[in-house]
């Protein structure tokens, strides 16, 4: 037959009986039948699709949680070959791994060290960097990251932070009971800790340093509470950074919207006993575990500070 030949076949053509138009009409879908199968697989998606979103998440968490193991690995691997000491991460406080050449950043570069994540000290320790990554710590573009005003982050290459995510505690690095003259200050050895399964190495976290009193007084970037506060993060509940807590307690969240900014100082009562969401945390000791969403009772100053021997 040639194209010219071809004709759509409908039930009103001449090539079907009497009888086979009663039978395709008769068995043809009436409207309120369509109407019944769409409400009955909007009814599935309804039920499906939240099933599929937990078991993402929990996919992500579980891979988050493997690189917070591997982290650790890397870190003590680093650690037994330094004499326990951690490697100084004292002016890296930012989320980027090369320059604009395409080279790692080092202490080196002056120029870009600040805006350094602090994972380039133990990269050598892994064979994939993005071990130092957490999959839940999504960005959909740079507004969404801290630091983006600093002049190194204008870069045109686009993989300069594919590896962050977590908050490297300060603390780790700086043995704040040494001597300012101490040349190991920055240098502090891990060995010494009074209580290593009881010290936070990193978690989740938007801010790649906690800082602890880096600034002359306690910080608000810590689960634990300010001396003299009542809550912790208070630079994400209530300062000027509320747009990032979400990226905090970034696992298991029972309701995205309660980490928007407009609800965040009303839920601060509620947030102990509902917790929306928990971190991801790795001790000194190697040990990874996860902290549910807290205002900081729970968590004393010294998860962070540390005790030596």
């Amino acid at each position: 037959m040639s194209l010219q030949g071809l004709q759509v076949i409908l039930p009103d053509s001449g090539l079907f009986s009497t009888e086979t138009k009663k039978t395709m009409k008769k068995n043809a879908f009436t409207l309120i039948e369509l109407l019944v199968v769409i409400a009955i697989i909007a009814l599935l998606l309804s039920i499906i699709v939240p099933s599929l979103k937990k078991a993402r998440d929990k996919a992500k968490d579980i891979i988050c949680r493997t690189h917070v193991k591997g982290t650790g690995v890397a870190i003590q691997l680093y650690l037994s070959e330094n004499d326990s000491r951690a490697y100084n991460n004292r002016n890296s406080n930012g989320h980027l791994w090369y320059d604009n050449n395409g080279n790692y950043i080092t202490p080196a570069s002056a120029s870009w060290w600040e805006d350094a994540y602090w994972g380039l000290g133990y990269r050598a320790y892994t064979s994939d960097e993005k071990v130092f990554s957490c999959p839940s710590f999504v960005l959909k573009d740079m507004a969404d990251l801290l630091y983006t005003n600093r002049p190194n982050y204008t870069t045109t290459k686009t993989d300069l932070y594919h590896a962050s995510g977590y908050g490297l505690n300060s603390y780790f690095f700086r043995d704040p009971d040494a001597a300012t003259t101490d040349i190991n200050r920055n240098h502090r050895k891990i060995s010494a800790l009074k209580s290593p399964s009881r010290f936070i190495v990193m978690h989740d976290h938007v801010e790649p340093k906690v800082e602890g009193d880096s600034s002359g007084g306690d910080q608000g970037d810590m689960l634990s509470i300010p001396t003299g506060g009542s809550y912790n993060l208070i630079h994400y509940r209530t300062g000027d950074r509320q747009a990032f807590y979400k990226g905090i307690f970034r696992h298991y969240k029972r309701n995205t919207s309660l980490d928007e900014p407009s609800q965040l100082v009303a839920r601060i009562p509620q947030v102990n006993s509902t917790p929306n969401g928990n971190v991801n945390v790795l001790f000194a000791d190697g040990a990874v575990d996860k902290i549910m969403e807290t205002t900081g009772q729970n968590i004393p100053y010294s998860m962070y500070r540390g005790v030596s021997r």
